[in-house]
């Protein structure tokens, strides 16, 4: 995998992030596509839902099964939004608000300031 670009976010430590980015519509933050991939984001538009598939960069652990943050029962980590999984990949649902040459602004931010990025989809609902 290459990554493609890198989230500037407000958030800059992990216990400020909420759980998914419906929680946080109001929170902006961009993505800055590296140079290489700018080519790709063509067709994008304003106020259309895209999803990001990004890293928990900050990770350094792994679990199958854990209590999530809001609950009180154990479950497998694939039935949680827990950051701890085997390939620390977070998807989030956002809001493209306005493209600027190789930023994409988005709202809806649930990801840590220097997050990596994947790979970026059109959401067709």
């Amino acid at each position: 995998m290459q990554q493609i670009g890198i989230i500037h976010s407000p958030f800059t430590d992990k216990s400020q992030i909420p759980s998914q980015s419906t929680q946080a519509p109001d929170v902006k933050a961009y993505i800055e596509i590296f140079p290489k991939f700018q080519k790709g984001i063509m067709g994008l538009e304003a106020e259309q839902e895209i999803l990001i598939i990004f890293g928990f960069h900050q990770n350094n652990s792994a679990k199958l099964q854990i209590i999530p943050k809001h609950g009180n029962k154990l479950k497998g980590i694939f039935a949680t939004r827990s950051p701890h999984r085997p390939n620390f990949l977070g998807v989030s649902v956002v809001k493209l608000e306005k493209i600027e040459e190789n930023k994409l602004h988005f709202s809806g931010c649930d990801m840590l300031d220097g997050s990596p990025v994947w790979d970026i989809k059109p959401h067709i609902k």
